[in-house]
């Protein structure tokens, strides 16, 4: 009982003074043939002040059943050190689904940065779903993000996932971890991500 306790009241003291933001995405995908499906994702990340958005474009081309692959154009503005900064990323999107709970999506990108020099980086977010009804399936996925140099950042993401016809809400919880200089930060993210098909 102490333990448990000691666990309630410490959690919000570990994350006192811990960095927070917002973010709030919204998919629209549009099918064009049998085959292929046109994807845009505008995202505006917040915290004090907006401090980040992209638009994200491209064309997903469906393989099989299973497998899907896309790819994409991404344009990038962010607030760095108080000063606007653009980058570009082309990015190829790899989707695959194991069956009606597991699925990964593999993103291959690169970065194309105004005041630090361009890198390719490898993203793999499996992604676990537990379908309780045709509305209400709340999920997991992770999605660790490497380089040339190794490992250098983790998003851990929860929440519940709803539907409705051809409307679907995802929010939750999102815990991204960096890695940089042999040192591990955290950045605790309130995600809300929303989509629909047409």
């Amino acid at each position: 009982m102490k333990k448990l306790l000691f666990t309630i009241f410490l959690l919000p003291l570990t994350i006192l003074g811990q960095e927070f933001q917002s973010w709030n995405t919204l998919n629209i995908k549009g099918k064009v043939s049998e085959k292929w499906t046109i994807a845009m994702e505008p995202e505006s990340r917040y915290s004090d002040k907006m401090e980040y958005f992209h638009l994200d474009v491209g064309m997903v081309y469906k393989v099989t059943d299973k497998l899907k692959v896309g790819g994409y154009y991404r344009e990038i503005f962010e607030i760095k050190s108080d000063e606007r900064v653009h980058e570009m990323r082309p990015h190829l999107d790899i989707f695959y689904k194991f069956n009606k709970s597991f699925s990964v999506r593999i993103r291959n990108e690169y970065q194309i940065k105004e005041i630090s020099d361009n890198l390719f980086r490898l993203r793999i977010r499996p992604t676990y779903t537990y379908k309780v009804n045709d509305w209400f399936s709340p999920f997991i996925q992770t999605e660790p993000f490497l380089t040339t140099k190794g490992f250098v950042r983790n998003r851990l993401n929860i929440g519940p996932g709803f539907t409705y016809k051809k409307l679907w809400i995802k929010p939750g919880y999102m815990l991204q971890t960096n890695y940089k200089n042999n040192t591990f930060d955290n950045l605790h993210i309130l995600w809300v991500n929303m989509g629909f098909k047409f």
